[in-house]
């Protein structure tokens, strides 16, 4: 079962990205950009970092250099994280002007400043990779707070939402399907970082959920500049 555990974890992301992704037209067009955008990070973040110091799991479909489950599961987990909060509380977005507007090219200001981040903190400090992409999403996600005060509910929100979400499936997968699965594939198992919860679930798991869940969810709007409005099931704060 431990050969499946991973596929598994993909089949039941992509049912909840076709719930967000086909319950509302104004998601399909975010969730789409987005995943599509994100979709090669997954293999690349395996391939030069994660496989050498976080964890090392049992691919299906095993090609050197390129993680196609690895990229399938970042195209679904941005397409969840985009889409999340608005399927919740967003009626639908409208474009701001201003001070609030993004910078041009914050996008890649993100993207060049995590491989940076990576390489400085992981490649030369030695500090693990999972948890330096986690602490630089979260910066990034002050970061865009800080410009836009607007984001900080849906981001937060975003961030707890997809906790809540995986938690049960991750109980499911590694308590009962897989339970030997972290003690063999992860790293961490007997070091300081591995601690877990609610039985195997790693907690650097869910830290990395949540930080990503709080970046990703915002980073659409931010750089496009959008607003969003709340719909009659809007938050009160």
């Amino acid at each position: 079962m431990e050969n499946y555990t991973y596929s598994i974890l993909l089949v039941t992301l992509f049912l909840i990205w076709s719930v967000l992704f086909f319950s509302k037209k104004t998601l399909k067009r975010r969730m789409l950009i987005f995943g599509l955008i994100m979709f090669p990070f997954g293999g690349i973040m395996e391939t030069f970092w994660h496989i050498k110091d976080y964890w090392n799991p049992p691919y299906l479909i095993d090609i050197p250099y390129f993680y196609v489950e690895a990229n399938a599961f970042s195209f679904l987990i941005s397409g969840i994280t985009v889409g999340l909060y608005d399927f919740l509380f967003t009626k639908n977005h409208v474009k701001i002007e201003g001070q609030k507007k993004a910078p041009k090219y914050f996008s890649l200001f993100l993207l060049f400043s995590e491989i940076a981040i990576l390489l400085i903190f992981t490649n030369y400090f030695g500090y693990n990779s999972l948890i330096v992409s986690s602490f630089s999403f979260m910066l990034f996600s002050a970061i865009m707070i800080f410009i836009r005060k607007d984001l900080l509910i849906p981001s937060l929100l975003s961030g707890i939402l997809v906790v809540l979400i995986i938690i049960p499936i991750y109980y499911v997968l590694l308590n009962i399907l897989s339970p030997n699965y972290v003690d063999t594939y992860f790293f961490l198992t007997n070091s300081k970082l591995g601690t877990t919860i609610l039985g195997n679930i790693p907690l650097t798991e869910l830290f990395w959920y949540f930080s990503w869940a709080c970046c990703s969810s915002i980073l659409y709007d931010f750089q496009r500049n959008y607003e969003k409005i709340k719909s009659s099931k809007r938050l009160t704060v």
